[in-house]
């Protein structure tokens, strides 16, 4: 739309309705990766697992995602952005029906790798459709999209795991069924990208999807627009000339921000975030939490929800790079506290029960006190004075008789804070703006696939951590990486709020924005880039939340 243009009250709900629906896309995929988390539970009594059967249903899913990331480009560019979006509910539904039908662990397996294909798949149509059909006022908002309907899916797998116990075929089954109303909606509600239309030549189609999306007829308008649209994708056509892809990569504006941002998702996940999706329940139990873990679950998914949209805003007024420093300082404390409480519950002296003490009820023994007389007196007045105070200052720490303690409570719920706030978001946002728009197609491809890889190596890895370090030594690693990741950050990461996609790309070149200056970047959906001036949309794909 013409930036001088006033948007009609028709034409704005359409375009965030048609957002929302595309986005949506991932909202089955988000319920695949928080599904291990409840159904693991019940079928280690269905189907007796063993450690690294469990450890494959959990991970399956992140091993196949990249493959999915790597084909949802091509497709997008081939057959269109509506026609990816329908595409997804082929390999998802089939997956979760698989696992809700007569389950057997191969068929797990295959409909776990079946939804992890739709999720890499999923990762990007719905950012992509949202920034070609969105004015920009709206685009910024309506982009973090796919991120919500992430979270959405695990909050809803989570609250559905709550219901259903230990049923986890039903959920299953819900999944597909999900997935199939989505693509429904998908076909009859939602009109295919102009953008991809006029790349394809078909101006007739794409003045129609105009009509749609802006909620008018007027054909002057609309005529504008195109012109527009067309003028824009003849300047990005020319961006980057005959060089080839590998040599752009080796460029520092392109080098240079490709390492930083895969040692940033590296230690996004060495952290701990996504471990604490894929595997909810046992994490809140490995942090000591013994009651109501199926509640304090959902609670979880909804706390993280939540954070990502307070999350998103303070990005956008504070910073990236000071809302993750924040994010890693908050995390440290958190994860090494946990530690602390799980080798203090391990350890200490009055969780082994003290030498004074029986093992059932904590009273005095009949200990001899060094065989002397006074053994009669003084067992009846210990066991009447020492008893309460050990029952009363137990539940500090650890747990007893049932109860659960503030500490690891407290200490999860702030971790899920801090580290949804920043080091799980922050990085998926840097994806679509740190790269130069010459290898920013190869350089996001390259940088979701490692996250996705990196996800599925501590997915898999973490039962054996558990098992060799115990849940404290897990914690402290976590705890470890989180504050060596924050040094990262702070020494490494630029900030990138405010400055224009050709000053971050000027940044990393070296040179200073007056003696040189890269190609101007250019808006799919209507004028160049300068300062003062609305930004470039962002195309980024959605993270695994």
């Amino acid at each position: 739309m013409e930036p001088d243009a006033v948007p009609s009250t028709k034409g704005i709900i359409v375009q965030i309705l048609c957002s929302l629906v595309a986005c949506a896309a991932i909202l089955s995929p988000g319920m695949n990766m928080g599904y291990s988390a409840f159904a693991l539970k019940g079928m280690r009594s269905s189907l007796d697992l063993s450690t690294d059967q469990e450890t494959w249903i959990a991970s399956l899913s992140n091993l196949v995602t990249p493959i999915g990331c790597l084909l949802s480009g091509p497709i997008l560019e081939r057959y269109g952005r509506k026609c990816t979006l329908l595409l997804v509910a082929i390999p998802c539904s089939i997956g979760w029906f698989l696992m809700a039908i007569q389950p057997t662990l191969g068929r797990i397996y295959i409909g776990r790798i079946l939804t992890g294909l739709a999720t890499g798949l999923a990762s990007t149509p719905g950012s992509v459709y949202a920034a070609e059909c969105t004015l920009s006022t709206l685009r910024g908002y309506l982009m973090s999209g796919s991120t919500v309907f992430i979270s959405l899916g695990i909050l809803m797998v989570n609250v559905l795991g709550l219901l259903y116990k230990d049923n986890w075929q039903i959920v299953a089954g819900i999944g597909g069924v999900v997935s199939l109303l989505v693509a429904a909606l998908t076909l009859v509600f939602l009109p295919e990208s102009p953008v991809w239309l006029l790349s394809k030549g078909y101006e007739s189609k794409a003045a129609a999807a105009l009509k749609t999306l802006r909620g008018t007829s007027r054909t002057e308008t609309i005529q504008k627009e195109l012109a527009t649209l067309l003028s824009n994708r003849r300047k990005a056509e020319t961006i980057g000339g005959g060089e080839g892809v590998w040599r752009r990569l080796c460029r520092p504006e392109a080098y240079k921000p490709l390492i930083i941002l895969n040692v940033f998702f590296l230690f996004q996940q060495l952290t701990g975030i996504y471990v604490a999706v894929s595997y909810t329940l046992d994490f809140v139990k490995d942090s000591g939490v013994t009651q109501d873990i199926g509640f304090i679950a959902v609670l979880l998914g909804a706390l993280r929800l939540l954070v990502i949209f307070v999350g998103t805003c303070c990005s956008k007024t504070l910073g990236r790079r000071f809302t993750a420093i924040v994010s890693g300082v908050g995390m440290t404390p958190c994860l090494l506290l946990l530690a602390f409480d799980r080798y203090s519950s391990s350890h200490s002296s009055v969780h082994n029960n003290l030498p004074l003490f029986s093992s059932n009820s904590a009273n005095i023994s009949s200990y001899s006190l060094l065989n002397t007389s006074l053994s009669s007196t003084l067992v009846p007045l210990l066991n009447s004075t020492l008893t309460p105070l050990v029952n009363s200052t137990l539940p500090v720490s650890g747990t007893v008789a049932g109860q659960t303690s503030w500490v690891p409570v407290a200490a999860i719920v702030l971790y899920i804070v801090f580290s949804t706030f920043g080091f799980l978001i922050i990085p998926w946002s840097l994806l679509g703006e740190i790269y130069p728009a010459k290898s920013r197609e190869v350089a996001c491809g390259i940088t979701a696939c490692l996250a996705y890889l990196f996800n599925f190596a501590i997915v898999k890895c973490y039962p054996y951590m558990s098992r060799s370090i115990g849940s404290y030594g897990v914690f402290a690693f976590f705890g470890v990486m989180a504050l060596i990741g924050t040094l990262f950050v702070i020494i490494f990461l630029p900030e990138t709020q405010g400055k224009t996609l050709a000053e971050i790309e000027q940044y990393f070149i070296g040179s200073h924005p007056a003696h040189s200056r890269p190609e101007e970047e250019v808006s799919l959906n209507g004028g160049s880039k300068h300062n003062g001036h609305p930004k470039t949309p962002i195309v980024k794909p959605a993270n695994p939340s």
